[in-house]
């Protein structure tokens, strides 16, 4: 009998955590954005509700001041490394990692950026062994400046025996032959270094230009795809590395999910029960773990013991099903509006619908807010009709 009292002890709080090392799945996007600031709610929803659950934001053209940056807030991410211009407008690089990921400061390529020509942000991610390097050069940074400096970080990376792996947008064309990329390939093949990214990064109706990258000379496996978020005029690029041993990802626990649906089906099925093989027996220990077998049985089933891994993917609950519809159109409508020439009133008719769905997203992440302060759980889920 103590057993099964100690078993019923479990079901009122089975949660436990702990630390995970497992094998990991390493994801890395890139993309310039074009202005941080006004794409953070996009990039918010692109991470709860795209199947992108990236580990690594890098973002290039943040467009943002240093104090600016500094206080910028993404969900379940930390803000570790960054170049911001200061001077000139616009342009900058920025690392984001989870908050789960181990990070340490490059100290010797500090100072290695320049504004226009080579703005580097780089972090060493310690349980994946490399350098991670996003670098953004405007279309008139000076190019042979650009080279040598990039042959510097190469150098100096791997002169300490660590893997590289860069990133960014460089504004060189990869899909069309010129010296620049002549130049810069001979340079990537003398490291040993490859671009992953193969198809266009930023296409309007009469232009189709890859100046998106992703190079690294990682023996992992590895896969990166193209993804167009729908907000910025560039493609965004994610690459998967399969990490060959086992790394610390996020804290798991182990719970219980008490549904109202699962408590409601859970009564129904004891009160189906007979309990024929309880109530005869005169024994109160026997007809006690009797009744435990069936009621255990029961209860495992419905709520089961499931692991949790905390950190794991941004919940914007506020985001509705017709704000997901829109937001679907909107990509459509943008993806028209780069790729095929379109009529003036049909381009402003995506900009109105562009300014409608932003003010929407906002009062609806408002309106949770005050929901959530003001209004218990049940009203809450009742008003978003979840």
């Amino acid at each position: 009998m103590a057993g099964h009292e100690h078993e019923a002890l479990k079901v009122k709080n089975t949660a436990s955590s702990k630390l995970n090392f497992k094998l990991h799945k390493l994801k890395i996007l890139h993309h310039n954005v074009q202005s941080l600031n006004n794409k953070l709610l996009e990039i918010s929803i692109s991470l709860s509700f795209d199947d992108i659950n990236a580990d690594v934001l890098c973002f290039t053209e943040h467009w943002l001041r240093e104090n600016h940056l500094s206080s910028v807030h993404i969900d379940q991410f930390k803000l570790v490394s960054s170049f911001n211009r200061p001077t000139r407008t616009g342009g900058g690089s920025s690392i984001f990692v989870r908050n789960f990921i181990r990070t340490k400061d490059v100290d010797y390529l500090k100072g290695s950026g320049s504004e226009n020509t080579f703005e580097l942000s780089a972090i060493e991610l310690i349980d994946f062994n490399f350098i991670l390097v996003c670098i953004y050069r405007s279309p008139g940074g000076n190019f042979d400046e650009f080279l040598h400096k990039l042959e510097s970080v190469i150098c100096k990376v791997q002169s300490t025996g660590t893997n590289i792996f860069l990133c960014g947008d460089w504004n060189v064309n990869f899909l069309q032959r010129s010296t620049k990329l002549l130049e810069l390939q001979n340079l990537l093949l003398m490291y040993n270094l490859v671009n992953m990214v193969k198809s266009p990064t930023r296409m309007t109706h009469n232009t189709s230009t890859l100046i998106d990258v992703m190079i690294t000379n990682l023996n992992w496996e590895k896969q990166t795809m193209i993804y167009d978020l729908g907000y910025s005029d560039h493609l965004a690029q994610i690459t998967y590395i399969k990490v060959d041993k086992p790394v610390l990802g996020p804290k798991a626990i182990k719970k219980r999910q008490f549904t109202d649906n699962a408590m409601e089906e859970f009564i129904h099925l004891l009160q189906k029960e007979s309990w024929n093989q309880v109530l005869p027996l005169e024994d109160v220990n026997k007809s006690f773990n009797a009744f435990m077998i069936t009621f255990m049985y029961h209860f495992n089933i419905l709520f089961p013991i499931k692991t949790v891994y905390l950190n794991n993917k941004n919940k914007n609950k506020w985001m509705t099903k017709g704000l997901l519809v829109s937001r679907n159109r909107l990509r459509i409508l943008n993806g028209m509006k780069r790729s095929t020439k379109i009529s003036v009133e049909f381009r402003c008719y995506i900009n109105k619908y562009q300014l409608i769905y932003k003010n929407l997203v906002k009062e609806a992440k408002k309106k949770w807010k005050m929901i959530d302060l003001f209004c218990p759980q049940k009203i809450k889920l009742k008003e978003y009709g979840t």
